[in-house]
């Protein structure tokens, strides 16, 4: 009987689980793919938005408890995906859970840089939407599109507020990971990806790829054959 090891993503700010949807059809059949919906996104929008990151936190517990019970499984986050990732496993650990067998950090600098960034969740309607367009987070098009832009923006303003209010605690990573980042993406200085090694209890691997800070999908080939080298190891290592 083949073994199944569960991926799980985690999305970015104002995104939904379909945002990893391209990838399922792109990666082995060992693997399974898992993508969390957050309260107030996609399928999940007529729930409340999150108030603080402990309320995210522990809504992700409880959403991938069933998921991860006796299972091999590896944790993927990017952008703000990245950062609740790294809460996570660190509540995982502190609760005594199966703990993932690999992390990848995606599209983000070390929590203990965050407070670096801008209070994006302060600017105007149209600063922000041009932000995100800067950034190649929303096409163009939707830009333009009130009603989109209407019920967009709050959600995303919430996930950039949560953020801004992010208290970092000096935790060390207690699994292995690897730092995904891009050569242009104007959000992560390249200096500061670095000093993820600084919270490496274990192994700690950086890999840069081509594009902007939504290189995810501009290089989603490349970066899903380092997921699967990386998960593949892992299924080499269960077979011994």
């Amino acid at each position: 009987m083949e073994r199944k090891i569960v991926l799980l993503c985690i999305p970015y700010a104002g995104a939904t689980a379909n945002c990893y949807n391209d990838w399922k059809s792109k990666l082995p059949q060992y693997v399974e793919l898992h993508t969390i919906e957050l309260a107030g996104h996609g399928k999940r929008f007529n729930e409340s938005l999150y108030q603080n990151f402990t309320e995210v936190i522990e809504d992700l517990y409880i959403s991938i408890l069933p998921v991860i019970h006796n299972r091999v499984y590896c944790l993927f986050g990017h952008s703000m995906g990245c950062l609740l990732a790294y809460e996570l496993v660190h509540l995982l650990q502190q609760r005594n859970c199966n703990m993932p067998r690999h992390l990848f950090f995606s599209g983000n600098i070390p929590p203990f840089s965050i407070n670096r960034k801008l209070n994006i969740s302060t600017l105007s309607d149209q600063k922000l939407a041009d932000l995100l367009l800067q950034l190649g987070g929303i096409p163009e098009g939707l830009i333009r599109h009130q009603e989109y832009m209407k019920l967009f923006l709050p959600i995303i303003r919430n996930d950039f507020l949560l953020i801004d209010n992010y208290q970092y605690r000096q935790l060390l990573v207690p699994a292995p990971f690897t730092v995904l980042y891009a050569d242009e993406d104007k959000w992560n200085p390249l200096s500061d990806m670095f000093k993820w090694a600084e919270l490496a209890t274990q192994e700690c691997e950086m890999k840069m790829f081509k594009g902007n800070h939504f290189f995810v999908h501009s290089c989603a080939d490349e970066v899903l054959k380092l997921i699967y080298n990386k998960i593949n190891d892992i299924d080499m290592a269960l077979r011994i």
